[in-house]
Order: C-alpha cells, then structure tokens, then sequence
C-alpha cells in the first residue's frame, strides 16, 4: 500500500520485504530446478525498467479507482464468516426440529412394515398350498443309536463297548447302551482303578443290560485286593455291590458256594 501511494520504505520494511521474498520464492525455486514446476520466480526479476515502471502506473491507477485499501494486511489470513453463530435458541429448535424429524421417519417406517406384513399375509392360491404339501411330507425319523454310531465310523461291537467304558467316552457309550448292548461288570474294573464316575454312573441307569454270569465273584475280589492295597471303599463301589451282589439269585448262589467250599476243606482236614 505504501509502495502504491508513493510514500518510500524504511530499510527495516526493506529487510522485512527481502526475508518475506526469500521465504516464499525458496521452496518455488528449489522446485523449478528440481524440474517439479514449470514456473521460474528468478525470470520476474529480470523484467524490463519501463515494464516495472508500467505495471506501477497501472497498479497505482486500480487501486484509485477502487478507493485504496482502508484495512492494514493482518498476520494470518482468517475466512469470512458466512453466517452469524447460532444462539442457543437456534441450536434448541434445530435439535428439537432433528429429533421429530426421526420420530417421523420411524413411523413411516413402522407403517410400512406393518403393511408389509399385512400384504403378505393375505391368502393366495399359491400361499394356500404351500402348507398342505408340508402337512402331506411325513415327519422325518430321528437316528437311531447304532445309526449315529455308523456315522461317526464306530463298530457295533463289544469290545469297542468296553474301550469307550475305559476311556470314559460317556457319550459312545450312552449311545451303545441305547441301542441295547449288554455289557459286564469286570469291564468296569479300569473304570473304578481311574476314578471315571462319570460312566459308572451311566452304567447304571441300565442294570437289566449287565449279563456277566457271575459278576460279583471277581468284583469282590478285585476289590478285596484293591483294599488290602490300601485302596478306600467309595461310594460308587457301595452302590454296584448293592446293586448288582445283594439279588436274591446271587446270594443264594454266593451261600452255595460258600457251602461247597466249607465242606471240600473238612474233608481235606
């Protein structure tokens, strides 16, 4: 403005103008030589003395024209507001007005589907024998247990029977047990020496299936030995004594042989 209003520069504002220019052009000039821009601000410089001379005139005459610059450049380059800042009433009713807009759209939306599910609940020709053919189809059968046992590549067998009482494969086992496989009482033995309770349990929700001729005979002794070793007396092994050596055909059978036992050793003696 200065400058344009012939009015000459102080050498502060001189030094100021030249550090401004440095800071600006640098950067620019450092680009051209990188071949990055095609603009050259050392080329301005070389402009002729009566050009530089006729750009002033020219810039001088504008600025009259336009009535020269009332406002001095500040330091920083702010926006122009658009628009005044909302009051606190404004900002209230456009919320509210944001709010009963939602409440708007989830009614219509709420209609929609309600309208939605009325159409397509109306009786056709086409919904209408839809059900009756699902009523025709007879209801599909559940597996049976040697079937699962089929798909899962598991043998129908005894032996695999007594693997999974060992291994304290509960469900293999419920699924054996379910088909009608009988099963013995010494195969429990490993079942007792580990603690499984979990099948020994299982097995007895099926006493009718045990078909071990005499079971308890080597159950007692198992045990007998088991105790003398210093194994306790669980409830688990209460309950299969209980169950399986107070039948009235086992201890009549047990008496007998303790019996026969008695009278073969008097007549050793």
């Amino acid at each position: 403005n200065e400058v344009i209003a012939r009015q000459p520069l102080t050498s502060a504002q001189l030094m100021l103008l030249n550090v401004q220019y440095q800071q600006i052009v640098r950067p620019i000039q450092r680009a051209y030589a990188e071949k990055r821009t095609r603009v050259n601000p050392a080329s301005f410089l070389l402009a002729d003395e009566r050009e530089l001379r006729q750009f002033w005139e020219t810039a001088r005459l504008k600025d009259l024209q336009a009535g020269g610059d009332k406002h001095e450049i500040s330091e920083s380059i702010e926006p122009p507001r658009k628009r005044p800042p909302r009051t606190p009433e404004e900002r209230e009713q456009l919320i509210s007005g944001a709010l009963w807009g939602a409440v708007g759209v989830m009614t219509l939306a709420i209609l929609a589907g309600a309208f939605w599910l009325f159409s397509s609940s109306s009786p056709g020709s086409d919904n209408g024998q839809a059900p009756a053919m699902a009523q025709d189809e007879p209801p599909r059968e559940a597996p049976s247990a040697r079937e699962t046992l089929n798909h899962m590549g598991i043998t129908w067998d005894a032996f695999t029977m007594r693997a999974a009482i060992e291994r304290n494969d509960t469900r293999v086992t419920a699924l054996f047990l379910q088909g009608g496989m009988n099963w013995q009482l010494a195969w429990t033995e490993q079942a007792f020496a580990a603690g499984h309770t979990e099948v020994l349990q299982l097995l007895l929700r099926y006493p009718a299936l045990m078909d071990e001729v005499k079971p308890c005979r080597r159950f007692i002794t198992t045990l007998s030995h088991d105790m003398s070793s210093g194994a306790p007396l669980t409830a688990m092994h209460k309950t299969y004594l209980q169950t399986f050596c107070t039948v009235p055909a086992v201890v009549t059978r047990q008496q007998h042989e303790t019996c026969v036992l008695n009278t073969s050793d008097a007549a050793d003696d």
